[in-house]
């Protein structure tokens, strides 16, 4: 049903600025986030990671979210792809998952605890969309007994699962992917393997990377893993052992392991990998880790150069375009997960996910918007259960003085959506921008986000 949307002035300057766009580390900000495994499907990356709760006392984890970026700074929460309920033969802990495609279908590998004593399987979920949700088959997958899958398919479309189990673990899958075909093979040659097997091939040399065993570090009484990995010239070995790449940070000794994954797109290659910088501060901090992503290179003779870790992370590819409808989940940013304006998505009566309950200082980050000659009006899809709620927006930082500030009406409910469109002066050129919920409401929901699209100004208004 179409609905009229209100129009409401307010008076601003003209703004317009160009700046260098780069992005932020961690790249998930609404949640803990851990264990990445990143594939590119249909011009996205995907995010496939374990999700750590806020509550954790262990890794003792529920569901799965996925996400995915067109530009490598603003990542879109898709929601809970599955959860353990779902699962009728797990009794917990669903830990480092992966997704591989075929035949039009996306196929999660997960790990999960199928007794209650520790005693891990892994299962397979299906979905026709690479971001879920998955349906979970009836049973874990006869002879994978371990933790940690990964998929890797060949030049030829052979499909393979990796897992951990003391060595890392090989073996074909059939091809409807729900089935091994054949033995596992444990692979030799990769010294010091802890867990989170992972093959990339580059200049057909196969990489096999992983978490590696440190003396002192986990396993050994304390915490902390290297990263290695070792090459081999055909899948399944003979690997030579080629060392470390990076470790666990030493400024985080609260961090127990590393984890993550390596893939090549639009000609540079990224290592995404998760550290504990987000928890610095709150209860069990190793237990609540958080994904970063940064550009990895190569020598000469295909030796992983030092990974650096950085805050800035890899350059933003593509800006925000602002005229088209965008989805308010597909965030550069927010407070910290257990910050004291966290924000969080939920599902939408109207589908998919939103921004919220949002209560008053809560903000969101979308960084790049590109708006070119200018534009003069906002449209928002909002709810508010409350009277008295507002957005303001603000330029490259939080702290800049209000673009414009809006009145959000009280829907009548924190799922009843209402689409409101506002009137500002000409803003121009790239920017990052900022939402802030604003109410004299304290510590309830004062709004939610569902999307965003700006309207051009005319060629007067955006010269004058």
């Amino acid at each position: 049903m179409k609905k009229k949307s209100a129009l409401i002035a307010i008076t601003v300057f003209a703004i317009s600025a160009v700046h260098a766009v780069w992005a932020d580390n961690p790249i998930i900000t609404t949640e803990y986030s851990a264990d990445p495994s990143a594939h590119i499907f249909d011009g996205r990356m995907y995010l496939y990671a374990s999700h750590d709760r806020k509550d954790a006392k262990e890794f003792d984890m529920n569901d799965y979210h996925v996400y995915s970026t067109r530009d490598l700074q603003n990542w879109r929460d898709h929601g809970v792809a599955l959860k353990i309920a779902d699962i009728s033969w797990a009794k917990g802990h669903l830990w480092a998952p992966d997704c591989g495609y075929k035949n039009g279908r996306y196929y999660l590998y997960f790990p999960a605890d199928a007794t209650g004593k520790y005693e891990f399987k892994v299962g397979v979920a299906v979905s026709k969309s690479p971001s879920g949700p998955f349906a979970p088959e009836a049973e874990p997958i006869e002879g994978v007994n371990g933790i940690d899958p990964a998929v890797f398919t060949d030049d030829d479309g052979v499909s393979y699962l990796l897992w951990a189990a003391g060595a890392p673990q090989i073996a074909k899958l059939t091809p409807d992917m729900k089935h091994l075909d054949g033995k596992a093979t444990a692979l030799a040659g990769c010294d010091h393997f802890f867990e989170g097997p992972w093959i990339f091939k580059r200049s057909g040399l196969y990489y096999l990377t992983y978490p590696a065993f440190m003396k002192g570090g986990s396993g050994d009484g304390g915490n902390g893993q290297y990263y290695d990995y070792a090459t081999a010239k055909a899948i399944m070995g003979p690997y030579t052992y080629r060392g470390h790449f990076t470790r666990t940070q030493e400024s985080q000794p609260w961090v127990g392991n590393i984890h993550g994954s390596q893939l090549e797109w639009k000609g540079k290659w990224y290592c995404v990998y998760h550290d504990a910088g987000q928890s610095a501060g709150h209860i069990n901090p190793g237990f609540k880790r958080s994904v970063n992503v940064d550009l990895m290179s190569f020598g000469a003779d295909g030796a992983i150069q030092p990974l650096v870790w950085t805050k800035a992370g890899p350059p933003q590819l593509v800006p925000i375009d602002p005229y088209v409808r965008n989805e308010a989940e597909t965030l550069g940013g927010s407070d910290v997960p257990e910050g004291p304006h966290a924000v969080a998505t939920e599902p939408c009566s109207e589908g998919g996910v939103d921004v919220g309950p949002m209560k008053a200082g809560d903000w969101v980050k979308y960084t790049g918007v590109d708006f070119g000659a200018g534009a003069s009006q906002m449209t928002v899809r909002v709810a508010s259960p409350v009277n008295g709620a507002q957005i303001s927006l603000h330029l490259d930082r939080l702290d800049s003085p209000d673009l414009s500030t809006f009145a959000v009406p009280n829907t009548g409910g924190g799922q009843t959506w209402r689409t409101r469109t506002y009137a500002l002066g000409v803003v121009s050129g790239v920017h990052d921008l900022y939402l802030r919920a604003n109410g004299s409401v304290a510590g309830v929901g004062l709004l939610s986000l569902d999307w965003y699209r700006f309207t051009r100004a005319s060629k007067k208004a955006a010269g004058d």
